[in-house]
């Protein structure tokens, strides 16, 4: 079974790492109470597109390896690997979305305007749409984590019928060597049966005609 693709899959796993990195370094350079305005927003912008780009290579991997597991281009170690390394990323990225939401949260009580109430009844609203996404990315995971057991145990039970076909075939294939087997030494011992009567045969006839010519030697004496 050949491999496809390996080095572009783990390319693009070790770029999530990366940029999984890159953005928790951001997000506690964001903590900082010594952050100015511009700062804390060229941040927030950075942040947001780094969790958009992630999710994204995330949607990417996750393609990749349904594809891979349709086709049976790798192994089932493999498929159940890279679905334990792309489990780990989705992780990572909830994670990273909860922290990035809480820690908005409590900047902009820290900084609030002439309206905190307000602002913080909009944060606890942003905050409740984050779960309600992280708990609708994880039903996808676990979504696409049971399809891809359902196929793995499709493939392991077609093989398991594929391996009885060939064990079928080789009791055929040993049962066949045996009736041969049985008749070569049939017909082997029916030739030596009538190499014996042919020899046999000639013996007396060489007697006969031994013993005809001793009579008529006598004869003629």
């Amino acid at each position: 079974m050949a491999l496809i693709d390996v080095d572009s899959w783990q390319t693009e796993y070790d770029a999530c790492i990366r940029l999984n990195d890159k953005i928790a370094t951001e997000l506690n350079q964001r903590t900082s109470t010594d952050l100015q305005a511009s700062e804390y927003q060229n941040l927030s912008a950075s942040i947001q597109v780094g969790l958009k780009q992630f999710a994204n290579e995330l949607q990417q991997l996750k393609y990749k390896l349904d594809v891979a597991a349709k086709n049976r281009s790798i192994t089932f170690e493999n498929i159940e690997s890279r679905q334990t390394q792309v489990d780990t990323l989705q992780s990572q990225l909830q994670q990273l979305q909860a922290k990035v939401a809480k820690t908005s949260i409590q900047h902009n009580s820290r900084h609030g305007s002439s309206q905190p109430a307000v602002i913080a009844s909009n944060g606890i609203e942003d905050l409740r749409q984050k779960q309600i996404q992280i708990l609708e990315d994880q039903n996808r995971g676990l979504e696409s984590l049971s399809q891809t057991i359902s196929r793995q145990r499709e493939l392991a039970t077609q093989l398991g019928l594929e391996v009885e076909d060939q064990n079928d075939i080789l009791d055929n294939l040993a049962n066949t060597m045996d009736n041969v087997d049985t008749r070569v030494h049939i017909e082997t011992s029916n030739i030596g049966e009538l190499n014996r009567r042919e020899n046999t045969c000639g013996y007396w006839i060489a007697i006969v005609i031994l013993t005809v010519t001793n009579i008529l030697v006598a004869t003629l004496a």
